[in-house]
């Protein structure tokens, strides 16, 4: 049973992706590239046979990689993507590697490739909601008292999300004070903050926006609707024709639009005063709740809008706009508000 096993965990590896601010495209074409082979992208470390790099980590993400890395089972293979052009052969190498490791002994874990040592810091990564600390049996955090607004005692549990999660901001880590599974406060933090330019170019900004659409499409549980966002993003990406990207916008926006279910599960989620953005000096297109910033965000690949990138006063609001919502709620808020960490320019 377990050489079965092992066979078809090389077969068809699955792959966690760690996007470095500014290097959404690197990531993007790494999706594109597993669609086609039919590689499933890995729900956490645990799940995960190849850690992709996608782009140079600064010095804190790359402690969080480490992390990561030390929390996915043997055989496991880590690779760099530093070139949208060898994404294919980087893959090839991976699971060569990974082959190998299965040979010589399918129950041991093999080395890292490209990696360095790894270690821990302040700024750990956490694929889901583990949180690592002196008493944390298995990676999973031990809950503490905290009073509740009745005045009785209710279990406390601090976990992290990010920098390294499917649907999430590069870089970007929420460290959050949950009640149950509610987030009753929350601090946000960036790794190696100011260290990443964005990536940009003729189309770049469109093909980002429907990267955004996409992570909420799949978070609020539509994956036909987010292989819609997908089609629009890759043909963006690869210079399609305009009529081309925009049938398939048309098509997207169709889809959103009809979608009764999507508008009720998302109807009243993290709404947003337009005055109280003006005064907070947050983004005018944050208003409304989040169905609104969707179908705003497919408004904005039609125009080729960029993303908002956060700077200091976005960071410290982002901890307001979701207290109250639950861990899976909080997650599609964030995608909906098509963010990026790093600095506008070029690379």
């Amino acid at each position: 049973m377990r050489d079965l096993v092992a066979r078809w965990a090389v077969r068809r590896p699955h792959v966690l992706p760690v996007e470095v601010p500014g290097q959404w495209r690197l990531r993007a074409l790494l999706d594109h590239e597993l669609a086609l082979r039919d590689w499933p992208v890995a729900s956490s470390p645990a799940d995960a046979d190849i850690l992709a790099v996608c782009g140079q980590p600064g010095p804190e993400l790359s402690s969080a990689v480490d992390v990561v890395w030390d929390q996915m089972p043997g055989p496991r293979v880590r690779t760099p993507v530093t070139d949208g052009d060898g994404i294919g052969s980087a893959l090839d190498g991976a699971l060569a590697a990974l082959r190998d490791t299965h040979r010589d002994d399918p129950r041991e874990p093999g080395p890292p490739h490209g990696g360095g040592d790894s270690g821990e810091s302040d700024m750990d990564s956490h694929a889901h909601m583990e949180s690592h600390s002196d008493m944390a049996p298995a990676g999973i955090p031990l809950a503490e008292g905290a009073e509740d607004r009745d005045g009785l005692e209710m279990d406390v549990l601090h976990v992290r999300l990010g920098p390294i999660l499917p649907h999430w901001p590069g870089g970007f880590v929420l460290r959050c004070e949950l009640h149950g599974d509610v987030i009753a406060g929350a601090d946000a933090v960036s790794l190696d903050a100011g260290q990443y330019p964005l990536a940009t170019g003729d189309r770049a900004p469109a093909a980002r926006q429907c990267d955004h659409i996409l992570d909420v499409l799949d978070l609020a549980g539509w994956p036909g609707a987010a292989q819609r966002a997908r089609r629009a993003r890759d043909a963006l990406l690869v210079g399609a024709e305009p009529a081309e990207t925009t049938a398939l916008l048309d098509d997207l926006e169709l889809a959103v639009c009809r979608s009764h279910v999507l508008r009720w599960s998302l109807n009243g989620l993290a709404t947003l005063n337009p005055d109280d953005l003006r005064r907070r000096g947050l983004p005018a297109t944050w208003a409304g709740d989040a169905h609104d910033r969707l179908l705003r965000q497919i408004s904005q690949a039609r125009e080729n809008t960029a993303p908002e990138v956060i700077d200091a006063d976005i960071l410290g609001s982002l901890p307001d706009i979701v207290a109250g919502l639950d861990v899976a709620a909080a997650r599609v808020v964030i995608a909906g508000l098509g963010i990026d960490t790093a600095e506008h320019g070029t690379r």
